[in-house]
């Protein structure tokens, strides 16, 4: 059975850099865990301290 997760995030000011950074990073070691089909991270356009995940 597959399960999707759509996360979203809502970095502090100042601290949407960091924050990325470290999406980046969870990125690459999610993808790799046994199980995982697609993990992709998106930024909004309109508030750039705004994330979202969506993991399946």
């Amino acid at each position: 059975m597959e399960q999707y997760v759509f996360v979203r995030l809502h970095a502090r000011e100042g601290e949407e850099s960091m924050v990325e950074e470290v999406l980046r990073k969870v990125t690459g070691l999610s993808r790799e865990e046994v199980g995982c089909l697609s993990f992709h991270i998106f930024r909004s356009m309109r508030d750039r301290r705004l994330f979202f995940i969506h993991s399946r």
